[in-house]
């Protein structure tokens, strides 16, 4: 891996260290976790009475978790990260790079720019797995648009079926 960008949280940081241990990470702090503000650490259950939350998770661009950020900022945010890094991946001829990541951070971005187009919701991951993207610098130029190739590392559904057709 030429390059690796991550979160500034310490969970970031140290997956990064054990997933590419002969990289140093570059920490970008756009990249950190949606800021939940007076939501932080409640949960939906705690929070199922509250206007703002409800609104916040239909996911209203101006809804606003107090004292923490709109959906519309969270987007800005993230999304100026990451063309950043593009763009520089672009300048400098880096070929292969990775990001270590919250999975809002990470289903942000692929709803934003990856092809096939699709909502925030469809690129939920589960914990330990992400996506290889495919970026052509001609594509991104005209379009800001990526291709989704796979998931990385392979799917544990994906697994199941290749090693119940390598039994059979």
């Amino acid at each position: 891996m030429q390059a690796v960008f991550v979160s500034p949280l310490k969970r970031c940081i140290e997956s990064a260290d054990i997933m590419f241990p002969k990289n140093n990470p570059l920490v970008i702090n756009d990249l950190i976790e949606y800021n939940f503000g007076e939501f932080e650490g409640c949960t939906a259950e705690d929070l199922k009475d509250n206007e703002d939350f409800k609104q916040w998770l239909r996911g209203d661009m101006h809804a606003k978790t107090p004292y923490g950020e709109s959906n519309a900022e969270f987007f800005a945010r993230v999304c100026s990260a990451f063309e950043k890094i593009v763009q520089g991946m672009i300048k400098s001829g880096t070929e292969t790079a990775a990001i270590v990541g919250h999975a809002g951070v990470l289903m942000a971005i692929l709803s934003c720019y990856g092809i096939p187009e699709a909502p925030m919701a469809h690129w939920q991951m589960e914990a330990g797995y992400g996506f290889k993207l495919r970026i052509t610098p001609s594509l991104w130029m005209q379009a800001n648009k990526l291709e989704v190739a796979d998931t990385a590392p392979i799917s544990a559904k994906k697994d199941e079926t290749i090693s119940a057709q390598e039994t059979n």
